[in-house]
């Protein structure tokens, strides 16, 4: 017959406490009252209608009660907030019925004077000579909920201060060659939403953010004669001038939370057709964060002006990046971007 913990309508017969039998205690009650009473862990004791029988003095001290009196003869659900009722209930149910065992569910307890206590529970049958009921051994779980807390606010504040610092870097370098202002931010943004489109995950996105803020930070290894030079680049020129990438991870690589993010300063100007630098990769072995970015890069470069060029007419961008598809460019991520772009 299926037992639904804590069905109050059924009556409640007196128990003679000197008839239970614990059989989980060979050595016979007293042995066993002496671990109730010391237990470093709360103690409830309860029928299958969630009556409480017995309490030790630690539930007494996580539930705020005076003395075990005070929690004796309570249904237990006066002790769990409403919306937790039907978890409880469940787990219940799951150790009467199927005599399971339950270690290590976390829940809420209410105190006597109703406030919420985070608690451990661990759940198991209770056999009696009068009564079919369960154990719960609880645990208070504040200070490591606090510890948990504290945690999560110090990862956050430290995420935090890693974003407004590769914010600053980003900025640092605009200032350096001011026809260049906003394009961090606007790539950084742009790769992101094109990333989220492709399914990227979280923990990808995370990365491609940091790489695409930082894609030319090897810039500042560049005489500014040759990075704001007005007119074309020599031969020579070009040759210092592809050497950025490698200046942004000979920077970059010996910070560990940024090794992740390498691919985008390292190998964005990698070529689908493998003409590119400074690996000279071709395909998909050039990593897809760089593959995006590539597209997104040269989409707002053309569409800006610089010092050796006027801004391109959109139109003539489009018509750049669909010619470029197989050649500069993934031919799997252009049509993506020219659709959503």
């Amino acid at each position: 017959m299926h037992t639904r913990m804590f069905d109050e309508k059924k009556p409640i017969q007196p128990l003679d406490r000197q008839t239970i039998s614990y059989n989980f205690v060979p050595d016979g009650k007293s042995q066993f009252e002496q671990l109730f009473l010391l237990s470093p862990d709360g103690i409830l004791i309860a029928r299958g209608d969630g009556q409480i029988e017995m309490a030790n003095p630690r539930v007494c001290f996580i539930l705020g009660a005076d003395e075990p009196s005070c929690l004796v003869g309570k249904n237990i659900l006066h002790f769990i907030p409403k919306e937790m009722h039907e978890t409880a209930l469940g787990l219940t149910d799951m150790v009467l019925n199927n005599s399971m065992q339950i270690s290590m569910a976390e829940m809420e307890f209410l105190t006597c004077d109703q406030k919420s206590v985070p608690v451990e529970v661990s759940l198991a049958p209770f056999l009696a000579n009068q009564y079919r009921g369960f154990q719960i051994i609880m645990r208070d779980i504040t200070e490591r909920r606090q510890s948990e807390d504290y945690i999560l606010k110090a990862n956050f504040e430290l995420n935090l201060a890693y974003k407004e610092t590769l914010d600053g870097w980003g900025r640092a370098l605009e200032l350096r060659d001011d026809e260049t202002e906003g394009h961090t931010r606007r790539v950084t943004e742009a790769t992101v939403r094109l990333a989220m489109i492709m399914n990227a995950s979280v923990e990808e996105i995370v990365h491609i953010r940091r790489g695409a803020l930082l894609h030319d930070i090897g810039k500042i290894g560049i005489p500014d004669s040759i990075l704001l030079k007005p007119g074309p680049l020599t031969e020579e020129e070009w040759a210092i001038m592809k050497m950025h990438p490698v200046f942004a991870y000979q920077l970059l690589s010996p910070i560990s939370y940024l090794k992740p993010a390498l691919d985008i300063p390292l190998y964005h100007h990698e070529r689908w057709d493998g003409s590119g630098y400074p690996k000279g990769l071709s395909g998909k072995d050039i990593p897809l964060a760089a593959r995006i970015f590539a597209i997104i890069d040269v989409w707002d470069a053309l569409l800006s002006n610089r010092p050796y060029r006027k801004a391109w007419p959109r139109e003539k961008v489009v018509q750049y990046i669909t010619e470029q598809s197989g050649i500069q460019f993934d031919p799997d991520i252009v049509p993506v971007f020219l659709k959503n772009f």
